[in-house]
């Protein structure tokens, strides 16, 4: 059921312009969010957001903005890792940054899905959907890829910046990459998860990386598909699996865990 709609207007200083920035036809539903982007007048696009089980979901919960960045600045090329392994697209140097407002309640479970479609950009198997924590480094969380007009898709257990760049990476580079990522990501939460749990699913890691490296990528694809099983059986019991708007000390830990797998069973089965 659509709940609201509203436009948000700001001005946004990058390093060294002002950009307007007009986010419009923001439409809030039961359990997604609808937004049409546009920036500057020359780049647009439309954002998809849908939550497998919200609450608080109200038009002043979130703060959606968007800002153009430069493209051939280091700064930003670094964010995203060695700066001659990934472009920024002149054709859509823009940055979408979703937080909660100061004042939200926004409580989440599981994962929550975060498409962009643009028609600024053509499809080029090399585009990937980034994610950030606000001003941090930039990893990979794709788990979709559109023909046409761009479109990609990406899951997270939380919010923060999203741009679309082009990878330059082998494949070899993005999936050991994300294999490492995963792993990190596993062994820092392993202290908040149920043990036999995190027992389980570094045995499900360890047999996922253990196929690839035999150069079987589809059966390493099918280990992740069952963590991701694994995880979304023990979240809440075993795994938390909840985002709350501005509470730093609850970690949706379930939802990271999907996204950091989701994005990797993708480039295994490219």
């Amino acid at each position: 059921m659509k709940r609201s709609f509203f436009t948000l207007l700001g001005f946004f200083l990058s390093i060294s312009s002002l950009y307007a920035v007009s986010v419009v036809n923001v439409i809030v539903g039961d359990k997604e969010i609808n937004a049409t982007i546009k920036v500057d007048n020359a780049y647009d696009a439309q954002l998809h957001i849908e939550f497998e089980n919200v609450i608080g979901l109200t038009q002043d919960s979130i703060s959606i903005t968007a800002y153009q960045i430069d493209p051939k600045s280091i700064a930003n090329l670094q964010r995203l890792g060695n700066p001659s392994l990934f472009n920024i697209p002149p054709l859509f140097p823009v940055q979408i940054t979703i937080s909660p407002t100061p004042q939200s309640t926004l409580s989440f479970t599981g994962v929550v899905d975060i498409e962009i479609s643009t028609t600024n950009l053509t499809f080029d198997s090399r585009f990937r959907l980034f994610k950030s924590p606000n001003g941090g480094n930039f990893n990979d969380i794709t788990n979709f890829a559109g023909i046409g007009s761009y479109r990609v898709r990406g899951t997270s257990g939380d919010f923060s910046d999203f741009i679309i760049a082009l990878d330059l990476r082998t494949a070899a580079q993005a999936i050991d990459a994300k294999f490492s990522n995963l792993q990190y990501a596993l062994s820092t939460y392993s202290s908040r998860i149920d043990p036999a749990t995190a027992q389980n699913l570094q045995s499900k890691l360890d047999a996922a990386r253990a196929y690839y490296q035999s150069g079987a990528k589809l059966q390493a694809a099918d280990q992740m598909q069952s963590f991701i099983d694994d995880v979304k059986a023990a979240s809440g019991s075993k795994i938390p699996n909840t985002y709350r708007a501005n509470d730093l000390n609850t970690v949706n830990v379930a939802g990271d865990l999907q996204r950091h797998a989701a994005t990797l069973i993708f480039s295994l089965r490219l």
